[in-house]
């Protein structure tokens, strides 16, 4: 039960930044507390999400990740990046598409979501070392909370 409020009080704590700072690339600051090895730590993240190419090449540039032309196309399109970062180490990121097509290769199928209130969560990941800690929740979390008209989510996953 602990974890569910210290969830809702970042998503809080984070809500109120972000409705307090207008910022080009939005860098939202909070604390999560992690388990490691049967301990509780604190550690400081940030959310950053991405909606332009500018700001990607910002992201990319400031934690020394090589660009990816695919992720390019895909904010072109629509899609957000959200990514949880720790001083200067990526941590996890996932993506969002919605009121755009959302196609899925593996099986050729496509989901049109240009009239819907339905969002797509993809391609999320974790840094290795950071794994089993409780991020991909705590980013999951964040990015239902900051999503504007969306009613539903669908994630999918390989």
């Amino acid at each position: 039960m602990w974890v569910i409020n210290r969830i809702n009080n970042i998503s809080t704590r984070v809500s109120n930044y972000k409705n307090s700072k207008k910022q080009e690339l939005a860098f939202y600051s909070c604390n999560v507390w992690i388990r490691d090895k049967n301990q509780i730590v604190q550690e400081p993240v940030k959310v950053v999400k991405i909606s332009t190419h500018e700001e990607y090449q910002i992201f990319c540039d400031n934690y020394h990740i090589s660009v990816v032309p695919e992720h390019i196309k895909r904010i072109n399109r629509g899609s957000k990046m959200y990514a949880l970062c720790e001083s200067e180490r990526f941590i996890s990121c996932g993506w969002v598409a919605y009121k755009e097509l959302f196609w899925i290769a593996e099986i050729d199928t496509v989901i049109d979501m240009s009239d819907s209130c339905t969002g797509v969560l993809y391609d999320f990941e974790t840094s290795e070392s950071f794994r089993g800690k409780g991020f991909y929740s705590v980013l999951l979390k964040y990015i239902m909370s900051d999503l504007v008209g969306i009613d539903e989510y669908l994630i999918y996953a390989k």
